[in-house]
């Protein structure tokens, strides 16, 4: 596996390119590149390092993660590496991937796009383990009260993410919690979800 870094916007961010340029992982990080490399979980690994010029390709990927960490859209969709996770988990992620900006889904309703009606703790447990930060979105993936949920780099991080996305997210009075606005989820029926 190559490794690529590039430190923009305030944040790096780091790829993982198989031999066939397919995607192994995305990640990053507000404060390090090693917090980056931490945040994918797997690294390092033997025989790992991070190259010192990216190829083309990985440099279009680090570009539009930049891009999706600053919130703005990028039509980039490298294939990813989806062969060493489950089935469950690849339907899963692929329709994570088709979220688009400034929306969220709830749990449930990914686990009712993938023909799992009740497997909404199995759709947060695929998506905490998401090896394609940013390329799959799963910051856009809420609780069905639409409060946040959780977020492997911190709820701050998740709720930045959105607002920078467009999503309208307020305090709700009666719990105090925060929530996204109900015109920000994707609902039962839309052609991108359930």
């Amino acid at each position: 596996m190559r490794i690529y870094s590039l430190r923009k916007e305030g944040a790096w961010f780091c790829v993982g390119m198989e031999e066939d340029d397919s995607v192994s992982f995305s990640s990053f990080s507000p404060k390090s590149l090693n917090h980056a490399l931490q945040a994918y979980g797997g690294f390092p690994g033997e025989g790992w390092k991070v190259e010192e010029k990216p190829s083309p390709e990985a440099k279009e990927i680090l570009e539009a993660l930049a891009e999706a960490y600053m919130g703005r859209e990028t039509n980039v969709k490298p294939p990813l590496a989806l062969g060493r996770l489950s089935p469950f988990t690849r339907r899963v992620l692929e329709a994570v991937r088709e979220v688009p900006r400034g929306f969220t889904a709830t749990y449930r309703g990914v686990a009712e796009a993938v023909g799992v009606p009740r497997g909404a703790r199995a759709v947060g447990n695929a998506v905490a383990g998401n090896p394609f930060s940013l390329l799959v979105p799963c910051h856009r993936i809420i609780k069905s009260d639409l409060t946040l949920g959780r977020y492997g780099l911190g709820a701050s991080v998740k709720l930045m993410l959105l607002k920078r996305e467009g999503v309208k997210i307020y305090l709700s009075p009666s719990s105090r919690k925060l929530r996204v606005d109900v015109q920000h989820v994707l609902k039962k029926g839309t052609r991108r979800l359930a």
